[in-house]
């Protein structure tokens, strides 16, 4: 049994509730998307909790603009935060003295992509593993074609492939030559991993859910391949007044957690 964490997004009071809950599961293996840090006021603390908890981290888009110093593509309120998060943890002159150069080492390290067994795992998608979206619209083609290339994407893993990215949990199968998508409501909050049939895993957001529900969400996964998707409750107003209190992040950052988008 396993549990997968994507997009935590400096999110501590989030993602501190999803641990103890992997805790209080029994589980010992966590395996996370990336995107640690960006958008929320703890991106010190937050790496700091993956690197002791987590089996790995992949590499997220918010992650590699930090480490890489390169907000390209990003939008002034991510940037800024990225900015943050520098000011935060890039370990200066006196990093001797704590663990800053360590950790930002740590976010230096994640590959882009991991595999365990028949698992894949990625931040955006199989083909373009760090910057790619996949949404549920990405599906309805409507006879005009996909938007995105499914065939190939789904000939670059073997059986199921977990990602992120988009902070919206979802299910893709390849069914024959379709592709088709559920929301975790339309599944009941659970997907059944079968032989033969190939699945893209989308974990959803700790720290930042954009799928109109303000929960923190992750993903466990039993001995037996069920998939389940798990919703939280944290504290969202320490969150959220931390973030509007800080000069350095946007304060709709702040206001987009309550309603979960």
């Amino acid at each position: 049994m396993f549990a997968v964490v994507s997009d935590i997004h400096s999110n501590i009071e989030a993602f501190s509730v999803v641990l103890e809950d992997i805790k209080s599961k029994e589980i010992d293996t966590i395996y996370c998307l990336g995107d640690i840090v960006g958008y929320g006021p703890n991106p010190l603390e937050c790496t700091r909790l993956v690197q002791q908890n987590c089996k790995f981290s992949i590499v997220g888009n918010h992650d590699f603009a930090l480490v890489e110093n390169s907000t390209y593509g990003f939008n002034k309120t991510a940037s800024g935060a990225i900015d943050y998060c520098r000011k935060v943890m890039f370990p200066g002159f006196f990093s001797f003295l704590n663990d800053k150069k360590k950790l930002w080492e740590f976010l230096k390290e994640m590959k882009k992509v991991e595999v365990v067994d028949n698992f894949k795992f990625v931040h955006g998608s199989p083909l373009d593993p760090v910057f790619e979206y996949v949404r549920l619209e990405d599906t309805e083609h409507l006879g005009f074609g996909y938007t995105l290339d499914f065939e190939n994407m789904f000939k670059e893993f073997e059986h199921v492939c977990f990602n992120g990215h988009t902070h919206q949990p979802l299910v893709i199968i390849q069914e024959e030559t379709e592709y088709k998508g559920y929301k975790p409501e339309d599944i009941n909050g659970e997907y059944q991993i079968k032989e033969g049939v190939k699945a893209l895993i989308n974990a959803g957001s700790v720290g930042q859910p954009r799928d109109c529900n303000p929960q923190a969400c992750y993903l466990t996964i039993d001995d037996n391949q069920l998939v389940k998707f798990n919703r939280l409750d944290y504290d969202v107003d320490k969150t959220a007044k931390k973030i509007l209190d800080e000069p350095g992040l946007d304060d709709k950052l702040g206001h987009r957690l309550f309603l979960g988008e």
